[in-house]
This record gives structure tokens, C-alpha cells and sequence, in this order.
């Protein structure tokens, strides 16, 4: 017995996603069709049931013994077996009941001692054998039932079909009216009537719910399945039953590859479905088709092309669903505005695979499980085969389609085109895609490749920082730039990574100050130390680095970034310095990071104007006057007249849980120019985008005045519901 093999499918019946299922297993299918589950662990799980319970009761036949009674003797047991059935039995029904009744198996020859018995016994056929125009090309169909590609039910236009089956309905709901009889046992196989929509129909019931009072039923002059009430099938009487069952099922021929497509079912509704009489070209010949019937491991399957002949010129409407199909899943692009996406892989020369977080990664690997090894066996004999390959790579563990991008004596250089990397994989490990599936050959490629502008040549050293900043599958957002994001924060690459060009351009070395840290660093604190702050630290190549401090561990371990690296490590108190200051040599270009112990903030005043040659600060509180002039002349080259500062008391009030507290205490510098310089704060918020944030809240605005009226005019009678008022 070979393992079985899960097979899903996925469709679009609601707003989540539903999934049914098969199993094979010995070449033999067992399904969950029609029934839809939420997930597809729990479609798996119910098939794997439901193809348990068929297997225990194939053994279970096993173990009964063969009736050895006389043929008389049998003929009377099998009497006493359908005895209760006045409408008749249907002859693949019998042996389980006499296995239930006597637990025997009957012989291999019961059918012929049954006709041997015509007094007895009335063997006729239930349901005509459909006569199908095998000797035509194109058959003239009408589709009442859409459930895959590969499961199209149809029905023959004709006399002898279609008109003959409205003149049966009709007679049906003739005798629904005058002689209905809800049936009260239901047997497996069996035909009953029902009605829906005011429209009647023959079922063929498939499974019984006891418990639940339901049938499982096959509308079979439809093709649909449904579940139905036992309160709603009638007894199908026997001269309902001699006309042939008209559903038969189609193929699309050569879209057997999008049978799971999960955006299949809603274009083949919209395409197929309460339209015109099509025109269908056989593919499948009557031998084939007939060794399908007597295999009896599945339902037998034509297939054909299809035709809209209700214009002048014939249109092949195979080709247009699957471009229907396919377009579902659009090349992924970049917008113009910003683009939330996850980096994939960075290549070693800078370049950056991302993928859209809206993709269809999850559709493309659901339908490569379905044919990797052992179900395919198609290697490629040629890497000008295919445009697509189906490979195994090894460090996703897992199959992914690739192209080719270089060719040499040690392998193949193939690019995973939804993702990014590149792995050299010798021929004998390339699937072509064209011949295991057509649909994935026609997927478009998930990965997007990007190149951060402004950079041609990222060293080594730099593409190691890129790769710090992304782990595989983190989020980014992209637009002209690329941003990735921290702490909730986001910020832009392009600057970093031009930070650290200038940093090399200015020595690189410089800035890494051995001498100093080897002979001369400072004694730190542990409880000096604050997350999110960079210091000086021990690299594991012995050279000290400055790194940016993520989590703390314990009082003298601590986890660090090594900002030049890209590395993460964990660092001892013993190995970490207190926070460094670039060294500037003169000649370099101006580092654009620049890391003091200090800060000075500009901030605007508010409730009193200051002279224009004056400007307020808050500034940290470790600075005197005399700091705060030098920070501004030396660094920024600002003249300075006068500084003045003072402490100003932060506000005591009292939180929502009813404590009173304080905030922290804010030191004031009040710096005065010379007085020819005018300074004025800069509009942050203009008019016009101001206006723009008012019209955005003006309804929400509108709905609080309302509301706000409404309290005050019903404040004297506070609960009172608003229609209570004059």
C-alpha cells in the first residue's frame, strides 16, 4: 500500500476562505466533496476519517464467511432481506444487508440464482444507461453544475434528452401534486424526489445522517450535491425511474492543472453558468471512457473544449478561463505611494528581494505540495527545457520554483524567483515546470528586486549592516526608498547605509578607538547602562566596536548590536566602555551621526512672545549656560549674545487612578542673539494641510456638537432615552 497523498482545495464560497479535500490511497479517492471546513487541517482531518471508516469496512467484508445454504435456502434469506422495501432494492445494496442480517457474504453467482427465481423476484434496471453520440465530434451541452475544471456537469440538448427530461419534471410535479409521499426509509443508492426553488428533481441519496434527519444527495439529471432534510424526499415511483440519469460530467481539456485553483469556481460560474446552450468538442474516446465506468475507482470524466456559438464567430471559451484564472494572480509591482512589503533576501552586491505582504505565496506553494516527488518524476534532461524549474532547497527545506541565471562546470546557478537567493544545483536536481504543471509555469514570480539609489557598489562590510537591519521575512515599506522598521519606529535606509559610507570615506578605523579602549576606558556602571544606547564594545574578533544595546539579561550581561558588523551578540560589563565620540580628522567629510551626551531641543514658546532675537531651548539637565553657548557656537556656528536658564517645575496633578504626581523636572535655556538677527518659528503644520486635517474630522466635529447638545438640553433628566422630550 503506497502513503496517501493529501490533495486540497481551496474556494471562494465566503468571505474565509473554505476547504474541501481528498485522500488517495491505492490509487482510490476518498472525499469530503461537497463539504466545506474552515481551514485546511480540518478538511485533512475529516477526509483522513471518512477514508478510515471506508477502509475498516472493506476489511470488515473480509472476515465474513461464504453462504454455503442451498440456492433455495438463500433465495429465501435474500427475500427476508428486502422484504421491507416495497419499492424495491438496488442489487449493489443487497449484500450489505445480508452481511448486517446473517453475517455472511454471499457468493459470486447470487444474481444469476436470483433470476432463477422470476416468481419471486423482478430484477429490472432503475435508472437506463444514458446512450451518449459517441459517433460526433461536437456535442450540443447545456452546464447546470460547476465545481472545478475538472468537474463540469453537463447535460445533452435534444429530443430524446433535454426535451424529454422537461416533459418527465413535468410530469413529476404533476404527481407531486396529486400523490405525494415523503418517503420514511432511505436507502444508500436509492432514488427519491424532492423539490426546491418550486422546481422538482431525482436525487440519488449517497449518505444518511440518523442523528441529524439528513441525506446526502446526488441531483443526478444536475451533477450538484447538497445535503437535504429526510422530510423533504418523497418516494420516487419506478416510472420516474426508467428515464437515464442526465447529468454527465465534463472536463475543461487542458485546464486539468487549475482543478484546485482556488479562483477558479467563481469564473467558471460567471463564464458557464445560465447562459446559452454551448457546443463542446470531445476529446475523450467511448473506449476510454467506458474503462473509466468499469474501473469503478471514480466517477467517469469526459473531456472537452468549449464553444459560445451564440455569435457570428465561434469563441473558444477554454483559453479565456484560464486567463481569467490567471489574472487573479497579477504580477506583483510597487506603487507609488508607500509599498508594505517583506524583504526576502539581500544578494551579496546590495540588491534587495522583497515580497508585496499582499501576495500569492501561499496559493503558489499549495499547488507546488501537489506535485512534488514521489508524484512527479519529469527531470529536466536540458536547462533550455524550461523558462521554470521546479527545485528542493535546502536551507527552507522546501520545493520552489527557479530560472536559471548562469551556467559552469559545478552546477547550475539558479534564482528562486519568489524569493530572491540563488543556489548552483546540478541538473539532475531540475524539474521542468512546463511538464509537471501548467499553472505554475504561468504564475508570475513573487520576488521583487530593488536597488537602493544613489548606491552602485556596496562593500562587503556594508551589505553585512543591510542584512542587521532585515532578518529573513522581516516587514519593510518602499516607495522611491526603503524603510525598515524598529520599535515601532521607521527609518529610511538609504540615510544609514550613507552613513556608514562617509564613516568609511573618513577613515572607517578612526572611529573605532582601540588605543583608548584597550589601555585607558572607563569603569561602567551597570545601572548607567540604558537600552536603545550605544557604547563602546568587544567584538568576538578582539577590535572594539561601537554597538547599541537591544535587551538586558542580567546585572552584567546585556545583548548588543554591532552597528558595523550587522552582528548580534551578547557582551559582559567587563567588555563594554562608556559612550564614544566619533573622531573627527580634519580634511574628512562631516559625519552625518553625530552622538553627544547632551541635547538641546528648540521648542516654541507658548501664553507669551519673546523678542525675534530670542530663542527658548529645552535642554538636558546636566548643561550650564556655558555648555549650551559652546553646543551652538561650535557645532551649529550660531553667534551667541547672552544665556540664561532655569528649572522649570514640572506639573503636579492627579492621574485617572486618583494618585497625585509629579512630572519630571525641565530645564529652560533662554538664548539671546545679536540684535540685528531675527529668527521666527517655522510653520509645521500650514494652512493648507491644517484645512485638510479639519475637513477629514469635520463630520466627527458635527457628531460630537450634536451630541453635546443633546446632553445639555437632557441634563435635567439624565437616562431619559431622546424621543422623551417636547
Amino acid at each position: 500500500m503506497f502513503a496517501p497523498l493529501f490533495l486540497s482545495n481551496g474556494s471562494e464560497k465566503s468571505r474565509e476562505a473554505e476547504s474541501d479535500n481528498c485522500v488517495e490511497i491505492d490509487s482510490k479517492r476518498y472525499s469530503t466533496y461537497p463539504t466545506d471546513y474552515i481551514s485546511e487541517s480540518e478538511a485533512i482531518i475529516e477526509t483522513a476519517k471518512y477514508a478510515v471508516e471506508c477502509l475498516i469496512q472493506m476489511e470488515s467484508q473480509k472476515k465474513y464467511e461464504m453462504c454455503n445454504d442451498s440456492e433455495e435456502d438463500l433465495m429465501k434469506k435474500i427475500y427476508d432481506c428486502i422484504k421491507d422495501s416495497p419499492t424495491g432494492v438496488l442489487s449493489r445494496n443487497i449484500p450489505d444487508r445480508f452481511r448486517t442480517a446473517y453475517r455472511q457474504s454471499l457468493p459470486s453467482n447470487w444474481m444469476n440464482s436470483l433470476a432463477k427465481y422470476p416468481n419471486g423476484f423482478t430484477i429490472e434496471d432503475s435508472v437506463d444507461d444514458k446512450i451518449l453520440p459517441w459517433d460526433e465530434e461536437y456535442w450540443c451541452l447545456f452546464i447546470s453544475h460547476t465545481a472545478s475544471t475538472d468537474q463540469i456537469y453537463g447535460r445533452l440538448i435534444g429530443p430524446e434528452n433535454s426535451t424529454a427530461l422537461d416533459a418527465l419534471i413535468t410530469d413529476i410535479e404533476l404527481d407531486l401534486i396529486k400523490n405525494k409521499q415523503v418517503a420514511d426509509v432511505f436507502n444508500v443508492g436509492q432514488l427519491y424526489l424532492t423539490t426546491s426553488y418550486e422546481c422538482s428533481y431525482r436525487v440519488r441519496v449517497e449518505k444518511v445522517d440518523e442523528a441529524g434527519r439528513k441525506c446526502f444527495c446526488y441531483f443526478v439529471d444536475e451533477g450538484d450535491r447538497k445535503w437535504l432534510d429526510m422530510d423533504d424526499l418523497c418516494i420516487c415511483h419506478k416510472k420516474f425511474m426508467k428515464f437515464p440519469a442526465q447529468a454527465i460530467r465534463f472536463s475543461l481539456y487542458g485546464l486539468k492543472d487549475y482543478n484546485e485553483n482556488e479562483f477558479a469556481l467563481r469564473h467558471l460560474e460567471d463564464t458557464l453558468l445560465s447562459r446559452a446552450p454551448f457546443v463542446g468538442q470531445v476529446f475523450t474516446k467511448k473506449d476510454d471512457f467506458i474503462s473509466q465506468e468499469q474501473s469503478g475507482n471514480s466517477e467517469p470524466v469526459i473531456e472537452v473544449v468549449l464553444y459560445d456559438t451564440s455569435t457570428d464567430e465561434d469563441i473558444n471559451l477554454n483559453p479565456i478561463i484560464e486567463e481569467k484564472i490567471c489574472s487573479e494572480l497579477p504580477y506583483p509591482k510597487l506603487l507609488p505611494k508607500l509599498t508594505p512589503v517583506f524583504v526576502s533576501h539581500i544578494a551579496d552586491n546590495g540588491d534587495i528581494f522583497c515580497q508585496l505582504q499582499e501576495n500569492g505565496l501561499n496559493y503558489i506553494n499549495k499547488v507546488i505540495r501537489k506535485f512534488t516527488p514521489p508524484n512527479i518524476n519529469n527531470r529536466a534532461v536540458s536547462v533550455r527545457q524550461s523558462k521554470l524549474f521546479l527545485i528542493y532547497d535546502e536551507g527552507k527545506k522546501t520545493w520552489c520554483r527557479a530560472k536559471l541565471v548562469s551556467e559552469s562546470k559545478h552546477g547550475n546557478g539558479m534564482l528562486l524567483v519568489d524569493y530572491g537567493n540563488t543556489r548552483i544545483l546540478p541538473l539532475s536536481a531540475l524539474y521542468s515546470l512546463d511538464t509537471v504543471s501548467k499553472e505554475l509555469s504561468i504564475l508570475p514570480p513573487q520576488a521583487i528586486q530593488i536597488k537602493l539609489s544613489g548606491f552602485d557598489n556596496l562593500t562587503t562590510n556594508l551589505v553585512s549592516i543591510l542584512r542587521g537591519y532585515f532578518s529573513d521575512g522581516a516587514k519593510a515599506y518602499v516607495d522611491a526608498r526603503l524603510y525598515f522598521i524598529k520599535d515601532d519606529c521607521v527609518f529610511r535606509v538609504n540615510d544609514c547605509i550613507q552613513s556608514e559610507v562617509e564613516r568609511l570615506q573618513s577613515g572607517g578605523g578612526s572611529l573605532i578607538r582601540q588605543d583608548y579602549c584597550n589601555n585607558h576606558r572607563d569603569t561602567i556602571q551597570p545601572h548607567t547602562i540604558k537600552k536603545g544606547e550605544a557604547y563602546a564594545c568587544l567584538y568576538t574578533d578582539g577590535s572594539w566596536q561601537r554597538a547599541i544595546i537591544i535587551e538586558k539579561y542580567s546585572h552584567s550581561k546585556f545583548c548588543a548590536f554591532f552597528c558595523d558588523s550587522g552582528d548580534m551578540d551578547e557582551v559582559d560589563i567587563g567588555e563594554m566602555s562608556t559612550r564614544w565620540y566619533p573622531i573627527y580628522k580634519r580634511g574628512n567629510p562631516q559625519l552625518r551621526v553625530f552622538l553627544p551626551n547632551f541635547w538641546l531641543k528648540l521648542i516654541n514658546p507658548v501664553g507669551h512672545k519673546q523678542p525675534d532675537n530670542v530663542l527658548q531651548f529645552s535642554c538636558s539637565m546636566q548643561m550650564t549656560k556655558y555648555d549650551v553657548r559652546n553646543y551652538l557656537e561650535k557645532i551649529y556656528n550660531i553667534p551667541v549674545a547672552e544665556v540664561k536658564t532655569r528649572i522649570a517645575l514640572g506639573e503636579t496633578k492627579r492621574d485617572h487612578a486618583g494618585y497625585i504626581v509629579k512630572e519630571d523636572d525641565v530645564k529652560l535655556a533662554y538664548v539671546t542673539l545679536a540684535k540685528d538677527e531675527k529668527f521666527k518659528f517655522p510653520n509645521i503644520f500650514p494652512e493648507e494641510v491644517e484645512k485638510a486635517f479639519k475637513d477629514q474630522t469635520k463630520s466627527m466635529d458635527e457628531m460630537i456638537n450634536k451630541h453635546k447638545q443633546f446632553l445639555d438640553k437632557n441634563k435635567a433628566r439624565p437616562g431619559m432615552p431622546g424621543w422623551f422630550s417636547i
